[in-house]
């Protein structure tokens, strides 16, 4: 059997490459080489003297969890400290390759590494150039660039968002499946990263929830004309109710077609998603209701699990109402990655409650 050395050598045999081949090579993977060019000028900024710098302080106490984790010590996690993802990535490198300041850092740099290839991803949606053009200055970007020598997990959550606003992208564009579920691991990874990524849902929500009023507005403006102030108490019913038309746009048929909502807009599967899986990080609000909790900072176990327990069975009700295929998928997908990692691969099961409440 020949190795692949000999098939190789007896495909080239001993021809020599021409300029004319070289070009013709080049002119026909220009955009592959650029792209490689564009990650090894990455890879060498993020890379390059990792260890010289002295440990930050945060660096030092995610450190030094991290490197509890190899010891054998049971992590339990503390939103005060971010979430788990860091620290089981660091202890992964430190088992992998050693303990030492340069690797200490290499883990968020490989995320920063990664972060550059993104938007490539969005070719079509930003043009060959745009793609270039941001993927450039995501590679010389001096904040991305110190956060991604730096120990914390800041970098993991630009890359998670980044990853989230490819798939919502890309699946108003083509509407495959695959671009929904892929949605949630990736926003699990980002809630086990740092907690400012319910912030960030909220704002995604937000703008997905005034697109699909729009888009229910101009569905009924399609089938009957409109006075202007009929639009505008239109769009004063939609802008609020958008995303519970969304979550209930399977049940709703009758009252759809009245007001000619025939087509389900691509934001409202987006909105399911992402609404249905997010909904249980914002359990905590319930302490700051009125006649709720007197302590107004943590409310006792019974609150935080009931809270939790009626917003993760509500959101998979919807999610399971609107398409049970492939909600279970994503819903196991994301709560897969969930417990393992604020559970500590099931060395630490309240973790899954602090997950959630904090």
């Amino acid at each position: 059997m020949s190795t692949t050395g000999q098939r190789l050598s007896n495909y080239f045999g001993d021809r020599k490459l021409s300029t004319g081949d070289l070009a013709s090579f080049v002119g026909r993977y220009w955009y592959v080489l650029l792209i490689a060019a564009i990650v090894a000028l990455a890879a060498g900024l993020r890379l390059w003297d990792l260890g010289e710098r002295a440990i930050h302080h945060d660096e030092s106490i995610h450190l030094k969890f991290a490197w509890d984790i190899t010891q054998g010590t049971t992590y339990l996690h503390d939103p005060v400290y971010h979430g788990p993802f860091q620290y089981f990535g660091t202890a992964a490198t430190f088992i992998v390759l050693g303990d030492n300041d340069y690797t200490s850092r290499l883990f968020p740099a490989l995320f920063g590494i990664a972060l550059v290839g993104l938007p490539f991803l969005l070719r079509r949606q930003l043009g060959t150039v745009g793609a270039f053009v941001a993927a450039g200055m995501l590679t010389i970007s001096p904040a991305l660039l110190y956060f991604s020598r730096f120990a914390r997990n800041d970098i993991y959550v630009a890359f998670f968002t980044l990853a989230i606003v490819i798939c919502i992208w890309r699946y108003m564009e083509d509407r495959k499946i695959g671009w929904l579920i892929a949605m949630a691991p990736l926003l699990a990874l980002s809630f086990a990263a740092k907690e400012v990524t319910p912030i960030i849902l909220a704002i995604f929500l937000v703008f997905l929830n005034l697109l699909l009023a729009t888009q229910i507005v101009e569905q009924v403006r399609a089938s009957r004309e409109l006075k202007p102030q009929q639009l505008v108490l239109a769009y004063l019913i939609t802008i609020p109710t958008a995303w519970l038309i969304a979550a209930l746009w399977s049940v709703s048929e009758g009252v759809r077609k009245r007001f000619s909502l025939t087509e389900m807009p691509a934001t409202v599967p987006i909105i399911i998603i992402l609404g249905t899986l997010t909904a249980p990080q914002f359990a905590a609000v319930i302490q700051k209701l009125p006649f709720i909790t007197d302590n107004g900072y943590m409310a006792e176990g019974d609150l935080m699990r009931w809270t939790a327990l009626v917003l993760i069975l509500g959101g998979a009700y919807v999610g399971l109402l609107w398409n049970w295929r492939v909600w279970l998928i994503a819903g196991v997908a994301f709560y897969a990655v969930f417990v393992l990692l604020f559970t500590g691969f099931f060395t630490n099961m309240p973790g899954f409650w602090t997950g959630i409440w904090g």
